[in-house]
C-alpha cells in the first residue's frame, strides 16, 4: 500500500488530539502545566527523567509525544496531517506544502521502550535545526 497523507477534518482531529493532550496532562500532573509552548519541554523532561509512567504504558508515553508534537507545531509553524500506510493510520506533522513528515506520537515512546531517556529539549533543537536547514527562512528563529 502506498502512503496516503491528508489534512484531517479539523473538528474530529482536534477532538482526538485534545483527548491525548488531556491524558498527557494527567500523566504530568504535579510536574507542571502543558500549554503548547517551549515551557512544555521542561515538564516533559521531568516526566521522562522520573519515568512518570511505567515503561509498558505506551498510551501514556504517546500522549506525551502528542504534547511534544503540539510544541513542534506551534513553534515551527507545522500542520497536523494523517498518514495511512500498510501499518495503519497515525497523526504526523508536516511543514506546509512539503513532504517532510514528523511522527511525534512515538518520538518519546519508542525511545522509552528502548530504555533510553531522551533529552526532549535536544530533540526539539535537532528538529528545529533540521527544519531550518531544509526550509531556511521559513522556520522561526529560536
Amino acid at each position: 500500500m502506498d502512503q496516503k497523507v491528508w489534512i484531517p477534518d479539523h473538528e474530529i482531529f482536534e477532538g482526538e488530539v485534545e483527548s491525548r493532550l488531556q491524558r498527557a496532562a494527567r500523566v504530568v500532573a504535579g510536574l507542571g502545566r502543558l500549554d503548547g509552548t517551549l515551557h512544555d519541554l521542561s515538564v516533559l523532561q521531568k516526566a521522562v527523567d522520573g519515568l512518570i509512567a511505567p515503561l509498558s504504558n505506551t498510551l501514556a508515553w504517546q500522549a506525551l509525544g502528542m504534547a511534544f508534537g503540539r510544541v513542534l507545531k506551534n513553534e515551527l509553524n507545522l500542520e497536523w496531517v494523517m498518514v495511512e500506510d500498510e501499518y495503519g493510520r497515525d497523526p504526523a506533522l508536516r511543514y506546509p506544502r512539503s513532504e517532510t513528515l514528523l511522527f511525534p506520537l512515538t518520538m518519546i515512546s519508542k525511545r522509552i521502550e528502548k530504555r533510553q531517556r531522551p533529552d526532549v529539549t535536544r530533540l526539539f533543537q535537532v528538529i528545529r535545526t533540521d527544519m531550518a536547514n531544509r526550509y531556511h527562512k521559513m522556520v522561526p528563529p529560536s
